[in-house]
């Protein structure tokens, strides 16, 4: 909160300005990706289907999404909804526009709400990421508890040598490998169905899918082992990563007790584990040899490929006199 309050009061110095509206995020559900604020117009008659909203942006155009307006519980009160698109990398993201309000080509007044200082723009300042929120780690074993739904996710520790990452979400995954001077990782981990994957269930209706979703697809300097235990070792499970909207077959072996599948990689993907072979299925691929070959060299691609889901970390709005 600190860190974006003091970016929003600075940008009220340099501009003389003192009127400042806090707009509403919810700081709790990871995934929220979005600024909710009301606003109050100087012509009470004036609903959300007579305006368009306009935007001109200092940074973070690149991940905004849409704008979407209603109508408030009052006459006049204009509810705006600024939605961005999903991020999971592992620096914060500014956010900095000026909101107007247009009916035809002419910009209405409106005032923040609470506030009674008619104004025609409404300049946004906020941060959201993930921040450096780490994974509760255990220094004696160098065990890693990633709790997604806590936002437990960004793994930032360069005295690493060897980590083993455990989630609370999904108790049969761990992946584990060497760390040595890693470049922080996001592993969210979602296990939530996709529509691509939603799209292979109808085709193999009688075939059990888990899925294993790295939403950010997180790159390692080193290899990393990913174990998933399996429910029956009577049965035959098959693995597979989700590539390009497609299955692709991965080199997944039973372990020495044969009561888990054991993969390796150096970027985790989205995976579905079934019990059965599926089809529309590509040729199986080793994970393992897309990448470079381990020199330990910081040759590592930032993970904030994927724009994603992030929780707010704080938001403000500046009033721009009339």
């Amino acid at each position: 909160m600190k860190k974006v309050l003091a970016l929003v009061l600075a940008v009220v110095l340099c501009m003389g300005l003192g009127v400042v509206a806090f707009a509403d995020y919810d700081n709790n559900t990871l995934g929220t990706q979005k600024i909710e604020f009301s606003v109050m117009m100087d012509d009470t008659d004036l609903e959300a289907a007579d305006l368009k909203a306009s935007l001109s942006w200092e940074e973070g155009k690149e991940y905004f999404d849409k704008v979407e307006l209603d109508d408030g519980d009052n006459a006049g009160e204009i509810e705006v909804t600024v939605k961005f698109k999903d991020y999971y990398g592992t620096d914060d993201i500014d956010v900095d526009f000026t909101l107007s309000l247009k009916k035809g080509s002419s910009k209405k007044d409106f005032t923040p709400e609470n506030e009674n200082e008619a104004v025609k723009e409404l300049r946004i300042a906020v941060t959201f990421g993930w921040g450096q929120i780490e994974p509760q780690m255990d220094k004696d074993d160098d065990n890693v508890t990633v709790d997604s739904e806590e936002g437990l996710v960004v793994f930032d520790d360069e005295d690493a040598k060897f980590t083993t990452f455990e989630f609370e979400n999904l108790e049969a995954l761990s992946v584990a490998g060497k760390m040595s001077k890693q470049e922080p990782v996001n592993m969210y981990l979602d296990t939530a169905v996709t529509d691509e994957i939603k799209a292979l269930m109808k085709k193999n209706e009688d075939v059990d899918f888990d899925v294993v979703d790295f939403k950010g697809a997180p790159e390692f300097d080193f290899t990393q082992e990913v174990t998933y235990y399996i429910d029956d070792e009577d049965v035959e499970y098959f693995v597979y990563e989700i590539v390009d909207g497609k299955p692709v077959a991965v080199k997944a072996k039973l372990n020495d007790d044969k009561d888990a599948l054991v993969w390796k990689t150096r970027t985790l993907g989205t995976y579905i584990v079934t019990d059965d072979e599926i089809k529309a299925a590509a040729a199986e691929t080793e994970t393992a040899d897309k990448e470079n070959p381990e020199t330990g060299s910081v040759d590592f691609v930032n993970v904030a490929v994927a724009l994603g889901a992030v929780s707010l970390v704080a938001a403000g709005a500046v009033a721009l006199k009339k």
